[in-house]
């Protein structure tokens, strides 16, 4: 992520989304444009990972017992706490309602098994794709016929047709229905 600027995991794009609200985009020219914010966040990493050391071997015991808790107790716990958090940021109700917007909308993606990570992604790596786009349209006055001019764009534009005739040829067969079927 620091380094290419594409997060590889969910709590990177996270991580990522956080530097870009501060106006800071990771990519190859962070070490460069802000070394004290890259060299931060290494050290963070260093001191984060001893104070686990330090936290997690005598409270092991402890972190143990919360398993323990019933799910009726710990949920609304949780969820307390959350809508503290909310509130205590900007003091506004609205905030609430979008939270409690956006855990149904959760909620209900996952009810229906759709994987978190891409829409993390998109949402992050979103208008950066929209502007650099926009920009090749720009430059080529319109034509589409640009993202096909490089060898390495062909290849990518080949192996994602593979994967859509591989994976239309998998759907029309059953065959992820049967592995489906074979899991649960």
């Amino acid at each position: 992520m620091l380094v290419l600027g594409i997060p590889p995991l969910p709590a990177t794009a996270l991580l990522m989304s956080a530097l870009i609200i501060h106006g800071i985009t990771p990519g190859p020219q962070l070490v460069q444009d802000h070394p004290q914010i890259f060299w931060g966040l290494i050290a963070s990493m260093y001191i984060g990972n001893i104070m686990l050391l330090i936290l997690n071997l005598p409270l092991v015991g402890i972190f143990v017992n919360f398993l323990r808790i019933p799910y009726a107790y710990l949920a609304p716990s949780i969820l307390t706490l959350m809508i503290i958090g909310v509130y205590g940021v900007n003091t506004n109700t609205a905030d609430i309602l979008l939270m409690v917007f956006f855990g149904v909308m959760g909620y209900i993606l996952r009810k229906f098994r759709f994987d978190m990570a891409p829409l993390i992604l998109a949402a992050v790596l979103g208008d950066k794709m929209e502007m650099s786009f926009r920009r090749a349209l720009t430059i080529s006055e319109g034509r589409l016929l640009i993202f096909m001019k490089s060898s390495v764009s062909k290849i990518f534009m080949v192996a994602v047709a593979l994967i859509f005739i591989l994976q239309g040829t998998a759907w029309v067969m059953g065959f992820r229905k049967r592995m489906v079927e074979e899991k649960g």
